[in-house]
Order: structure tokens, then C-alpha cells, then sequence
């Protein structure tokens, strides 16, 4: 296991398997991982808890498999520090074409003309899945349209001011007759701006 390891991970091979990152992620990023596997044991070497599913019946092996680990120990190579994600930063003005004709078609679709353009476009949020009545849909439509006129930001800026809002004031703040809109997310409002195919991101 070592000698594969080591190949797999010289100075040519671009791709690092993500054994070899799945620490990292949680100590240096806070970000978890659940994995669910079969017939290997690689990241017994890595795993906090370690839960064995037999006869439909979960159990707690984490001794087990840090006793398996320790008798055959995975070589992780030392790798540099992942780089930090870039904030996306959408150029809010991107978001005007949208404030031309829209149609809130069902819960997963919505049309809309460009700004300047005869041809109908759709903004397609089918893999959305959170999204489960229309009125959450109307609702990212009105988000998007006020978004246009707002200082640019950061997405995760603009959301964590939004859901503050929402807090204090409740849905009018987006829009004053608020009974046809219901809440979603603000994950899926963001995952609706990242389908919008207009949208311009900045620099």
C-alpha cells in the first residue's frame, strides 16, 4: 500500500487521491467527511469514527480499525497547503437582463428575455432539489432582480446580509406584498445565481 502511495503521488502526477487531503480538509478547512465503503480499508488510517453496517445493524469499530491501521499504516506523502478558494464575487449589474420579462414557469423553471434580446432564455434549477413549492421560486426571482441595485460583494456576503434581513424583518424585506412568496434557502438562492447563464463574476 505504501509503494502504491508513493507512486501515485510524485511530482508528475497532478492528481492527489483525496485520502491524502481528507485530514487537511478537517483540521485546516473544518470541512467533514462521511464515506461510506466497501471491502477497502485505506482510510481506516484517517477516520475519526469508524461505523460498521452488518445485518442492518450499525456498530461502533473505531478501536478495531485504528488497531488494523496501526499494524498496516498508510505513507502519506507530505504535500503543500491547499490554496484557498477564491470568494465568487458576481458583477451585480449582470443580474439587469433579468429584470426584463419573466415567467415563474413551475417550481424548477423560469423564462426570461435579456435585455435587448428577442429570444426567450430559461433559468433551469431542476437539480435544486430543495426547492419544493413555487413560491420559493417566485421569491429567488425577486431576489435576483433587488440584487442588481446592491454594492457588489461577495455571494456569501450577499447571502449572509439577506438571511440577517429575512430575520429581522421577514420576506418583506424583498419584496413589500410578500403572501404569494414562501422562504427557501439561502443555499438554493445562491445555486439559483451560480445557473443564472448571464451572470458575470468579477474579478
Amino acid at each position: 500500500k505504501a509503494v502504491v502511495s508513493t507512486q501515485s503521488t510524485g511530482e508528475k502526477e497532478p492528481i492527489k487521491p483525496f485520502i491524502h487531503r481528507a485530514r487537511e480538509l478537517y483540521t485546516g478547512w473544518g470541512v467533514s467527511t462521511v464515506l461510506v465503503v466497501g471491502g477497502a480499508g485505506d482510510y481506516l488510517d484517517v477516520a475519526d469514527t469508524v461505523l460498521l453496517l452488518d445485518s442492518y445493524t450499525v456498530s461502533d469499530v473505531t478501536e478495531r480499525a485504528r488497531e488494523i491501521a496501526r499494524e498496516r499504516p498508510l505513507c502519506v506523502p507530505s504535500l503543500p497547503p491547499m490554496l484557498a478558494p477564491t470568494p465568487r464575487s458576481p458583477g451585480l449589474s449582470s443580474l439587469r437582463p433579468f429584470t426584463g420579462k419573466i415567467r415563474v414557469v413551475s417550481r424548477s423553471s423560469v423564462t426570461y428575455h435579456s435585455e435587448g434580446s428577442e429570444e426567450e432564455s430559461q433559468l433551469d434549477l431542476c437539480a435544486l432539489e430543495q426547492l419544493v413549492e413555487i413560491g420559493q421560486t417566485r421569491f429567488i426571482v425577486e431576489v435576483m432582480q433587488k440584487l442588481a441595485d446592491k454594492p457588489p460583494d461577495t455571494l456569501v456576503s450577499l447571502m449572509k446580509a439577506l438571511d440577517a434581513g429575512i430575520e429581522a424583518n421577514g420576506l418583506g424585506v424583498v419584496k413589500d406584498n410578500s403572501n404569494w412568496l414562501a422562504r427557501p434557502r439561502c443555499l438554493e438562492i445562491a445555486g439559483a445565481i451560480n445557473r443564472y447563464r448571464h451572470l458575470r463574476l468579477k474579478e
